[in-house]
């Protein structure tokens, strides 16, 4: 059985004849359980067992404060020894002040703090009035003015009645050094605490928050935190003292007895129902029966009440530096906060979203997560952190599934921004979503990040987005998601929907912020990839993303507009990944279509987006109207606009060339846009003759493939749908301020559709219905349609791209061969250069349909020279440098003429021009060296130099001549090469 000690009144510990005593005591209760006296003198020795700890805690972080407090004293003074001299002559300080006003003025604040007065460096805290933000009522506060006043007025009062009711209190002001304090002596006690300070004057925390860190004191050494936890769940619902007051809430290391005494009884869960006007029955509240009894505006005064009470619990925790309990935050006050928010919802969504019930409730949430990061400084156990998440993601778990099954008619109503019960349902899931995020933050501290939880949570973010698609926090939330999960890509898009929101969230310098570090992060990528080896087929469209991303940030800053044209490498890139896209969707390769769309739709919505920006920057005189020569006349937007026409021919391309449903997500938003914004759509279809044709294909296809779904149903039927129904295109678009003039002219009602076998033929009528409005394009002729694409290619050098077949030819060219010449004919010369070897090896790779260039330094190519580095490696007797001097010169001449041969500057690294040349031709180098030199070239960056290191290994063959025949490196070329080595030589 636990040892109980029993508090002697003086912050001491307890002898052992007292412990004794305790121990029996508590025996004699636990044998008669029916004798009142003796379980309150059970409860009496709990208590008095807690005082001692909280005294002696306090001690401690008292004597702290007035090291702290004389550090800083010494600090203002300059040393410790003019410190003590000046503390010692309060007195002379104040007649010679003005002698010297900066002097004197720190003198005056170090006498002030010894003195335990307040002063500039001990800020004065203030209680913070609770504003209902959410309603336009007044709360009636004055019954919480008027017990502040009283806790001033009566102080003396209270400690007399505290003395006779023998209730100790753990304040410092109480138990100073383990002296009860003298309430007629108004002095200063040992340990420099003023006694009869105001409760509102308390230390900065913050301030001394690092000294607390180098006396190595922390909170986690507190045995108060600990105690609570060698209690049984059963102390804890029987630590009521003898006023019913919960006896840790409200304790403070700083403020004293009387104060904490009041706060307590505000905080009583039968005052706040003894305030209210009208009769209520706790037990009808949270067991929800009985409610058709209760007005809703009754329940919303106590729901009102209760909200004041909690906030103003979290006030007095921040101010008083209280560090509660995790079972003393889960109040009774906060329990029924919850219920009646539950109550409130569920009996009226409409009235509870017009008192945005759902957005004060998550204030308080907010409030007390933001409070549990102390428990980061009183415990080192992760559930006890992760406990403050697990009621609330129950409670919302539950009130979002009633609300979903009591108002499932409302998600399948019309999606308009008014409809504030669709918006407080989506506000449950973005809040349900964030407290799954919030817990997975904490948990991964000291456990793995677990996936599954970040997907729940952006689930659940994309399920608010899907009910109510106007409010911008629910796409930024899954824009700080995607960040984390180190999607750039994604977290750019989806901050670029939450700026552009009907309900705008201002996000403008987190959305450059992104840019920024994605370029950082895609020119790393690209200096890393790209330096050494051609480009993998699968990071093409990365380095698109790279230019692209580059491109919309030039668009929303203004900024480079000049360097726009270093981006043209983009089309490249995306016509290599729409290639391998054709190619794997050809070849029937496993690839999910509906990822790749939704890539490509999104640099659509983006594209969307720049069109919508550089609008906003031109300037438009009274009375005038955007056209064709305004913006050809700005710079900004005639290259947003030549840069837009490149990128959708390419990816509008896949629409008309394959019959896949999901490619018409990529059509239907720039028609949509299109329809908007006559002089954007006028530029691209008189400036780029191909866009006519491209949109005449795009409209003949459609045709073809409506036409198997118009022998079921008529046209008619699917003029309805597209009139008062939308697509999952369309609920993708709407709450997107491009969009806004499309929806607001183009749609009677805005119903869901459900039926997935309706989506795809709807959104083909769309495309018929819609294209022909735009005002520029021109229905052709299948005679008149001439593939003009090759004119605009050749009037804008950024389209100059490789045709698909031309693409299919250069990959079946001959493979380039680079030969080290040194190295190759030392090796044939067996140590000594021989010219004969090297006509060898340019014969075996031609006769193996390769080709093949040999790297030499340029004096191998001259007689002179040879001659006078002959002369000087005899001078100097060298005689092993005599073996790196060409026997054969006519040889050398004879490749160098027929283009089989080439010179390197004769002082220069001969390794670096092969590698390089080699990297940038995509060819083999053929040597016995293993480059080591050039390896080390890069080890100031280990990265880089891992990177090269494993280019040389996989691009570099070696070999050996066998009599005069060249034997290359079989395995290599096997693996390595479509070279084959059974063909005979000739």
């Amino acid at each position: 059985m636990e040892q109980r000690f029993k508090y002697n009144g003086r912050g001491q510990k307890p002898s052992s004849n007292q412990s004794n005593q305790g121990y029996n005591n508590n025996n004699n209760n636990s044998n008669n359980n029916n004798n009142g006296s003796q379980i309150q003198f059970k409860d009496r020795e709990r208590e008095e067992e807690e005082h001692y700890y909280q005294a002696q805690n306090k001690r401690r972080q008292q004597k702290v404060y007035q090291e702290y407090e004389t550090k800083q004293v010494n600090q203002d003074n300059g040393n410790n020894h003019q410190a003590q001299k000046n503390n010692q002559k309060n007195q002379q300080r104040d007649q010679n002040k003005n002698n010297n006003s900066n002097n004197d003025n720190r003198n005056q604040n170090n006498g002030q703090r010894q003195n335990g007065k307040q002063n500039d460096f001990y800020p004065r805290n203030q209680f913070r009035q609770v504003n209902d933000d959410y309603d336009d009522d007044e709360d009636d506060d004055s019954s919480f003015n008027n017990s502040r006043n009283s806790k001033k007025k009566n102080t003396n009062r209270n400690n007399n009645q505290n003395r006779q009711q023998k209730q100790y209190d753990s304040s410092d002001d109480d138990y100073s050094d383990g002296r009860r304090r003298n309430k007629r002596e108004k002095k200063i006690d040992p340990n420099g605490h003023n006694p009869n300070a105001n409760v509102d004057q308390q230390y900065d925390r913050s301030k001394i928050e690092h000294y607390f860190n180098s006396k190595d004191i922390k909170f986690s050494k507190d045995k108060r935190f600990n105690i609570y936890h060698q209690r049984d769940d059963e102390y804890f619902h029987n630590s009521k003292n003898r006023n019913g007051q919960n006896k840790f809430e409200g304790s403070s290391s700083n403020s004293n007895h009387h104060n904490n005494q009041k706060n307590n009884e505000e905080f009583d869960i039968d005052s706040i129902v003894d305030q209210v006007d009208f009769q209520v029955n706790l037990d009808d509240i949270f067991k929800e029966t009985n409610m058709e009894e209760y007005e809703w505006n009754n329940l919303y005064q106590l729901f009102k009440l209760s909200e004041k009470k909690n906030s103003l619990f979290f006030t007095m925790q921040s101010e008083n530096q209280v560090i509660f309990d995790k079972q003393e935050m889960e109040t009774e006050i906060f329990k029924l906060f919850q219920q009646l928010a539950r109550v409130l919802i569920l009996s009226d969504l409409e009235t509870a979203s017009e008192k945005k019930i759902d957005q004060r409730l998550w204030d308080i949430y907010k409030k007390k997560i933001e409070y549990s990061k102390k428990f980061k400084l009183v415990s080192t156990n992760i559930q006890d952190q992760l406990h403050i998440f697990d009621s609330k993601i129950q409670f919302l778990r539950g009130l979002l599934k009633d609300v979903i099954e009591k108002y499932k008619s409302e998600l399948c109503s019309e999606i308009k921004q008014k409809n504030q019960k669709r918006r407080i349902i989506a506000n449950l899931c973005c809040y349900f979503g964030e407290l799954i995020e919030l817990k997975e933050k904490v948990s991964r501290t000291q456990t793995a990040p677990n996936i599954k939880n970040m997907h729940f949570a952006a689930g659940q973010y994309m399920k608010a987005i899907s009910i109510y698609p106007f409010c911008g926090k629910f796409f930024l939330v899954l824009a700080t998601l995607s960040y984390m999960s180190d999607d750039q890509f994604s977290a750019i898009y989806w901050c670029i929907r939450a700026l552009c929101s009907q309900q705008s969230y201002p996000c403008k310098e987190n959305l450059q912020e992104f840019l920024e570090i994605n370029r950082q992060k895609c020119y790393q990528f690209m200096q890393e990839h790209n330096s050494y080896g051609k480009i993998d087929k699968r990071d093409t469209f990365k380095l698109f993303i790279l230019h692209f991303l580059s491109f919309v940030n030039i668009v929303l800053t203004k900024i480079g507009i000049e360097n726009m044209q270093i981006h043209a490498p983009m089309f490249e890139y995306l016509q290599q990944h729409l290639q391998l896209l054709q190619q794997q969707i050809q070849s029937q390769q496993e690839v999910s279509l509906k990822d790749q769309t939704t890539l490509l739709t999104y640099v659509i919505m983006m594209v969307v987006f720049s069109l919508s920006k550089f609008q906003e920057y031109i300037k438009l005189k009274e009375g005038q109207v955007l056209d064709v020569k305004i913006l050809e006349n700005d710079n900004l937007a005639s290259n947003c606009l030549k840069y837009t026409y490149g990128i959708l021919n390419m990816i509008l391309e896949l629409y008309v060339n394959y019959d896949v449903p999901y490619f018409t997500d990529l059509v239907i938003p720039i028609i949509c846009y299109f329809i908007s914004y006559q002089a954007v759509s006028d530029y691209l279809f008189t400036k780029f003759s191909h866009f006519q044709t491209l949109f005449n294909k795009i409209l003949q296809k459609t045709k073809q493939r409506f036409a198997e779904f118009e022998k079921h149903k008529p046209k008619s039927y699917y003029e309805t749908l597209c009139d008062n129904y939308l697509c999952d295109t369309e609920i993708q678009m709407i709450g997107y301020t491009p969009f806004n003039h499309y929806f607001e002219n183009n749609k009677d009602k805005f119903k869901i559709l459900e039926d997935d076998s309706l989506q795809y033929p709807l959104k083909l009528f769309i495309i018929l219905d819609k294209l022909p409005k735009i005002e520029s394009f021109k229905i052709l002729e299948e005679d008149e349609q001439v593939d003009s694409n090759k004119q605009d290619q050749e009037d804008f050098f950024f389209l100059k791209t490789t045709p698909q077949k031309e693409s299919s030819a250069q990959q079946d060219s001959k493979q380039l061969i680079i030969i080290d010449g040194m190295n190759v004919a030392i090796r044939y010369g067996q140590s000594t250069f021989c010219a004969k070897g090297l006509q060898i090896v340019v014969d075996f790779w031609l006769n193996h349909q390769a080709e093949v260039l040999v790297f030499l330094p340029d004096f191998c190519f001259s007689a002179d020279q040879i001659e006078k580095k002959r002369q000087k490696f005899q001078k100097e007797k060298i005689p092993e440098k005599f073996k790196t001097l060409p026997d054969e010169v006519e040889t050398l001449i004879k490749l160098r003429d027929q283009g089989y041969a080439t010179g390197i500057p004769n002082q220069s690294y001969d390794d670096s021009y092969m590698i390089d040349y080699a990297r940038k031709k995509n060819a083999f180098i053929m040597t016995n060296d293993r480059y080591n030199d050039h390896i080390q070239n890069y080890k100031n960056d280990p990265k880089q130099m891992e990177i090269v290191k494993q280019w040389i290994r996989n691009n570099c063959m070696s070999f050996t001549f066998v009599k005069d025949e060249l034997q290359p490196d079989p395995d290599f070329i096997q693996k390595r090469t479509k070279i084959s080595l059974e063909k005979p030589y000739q």
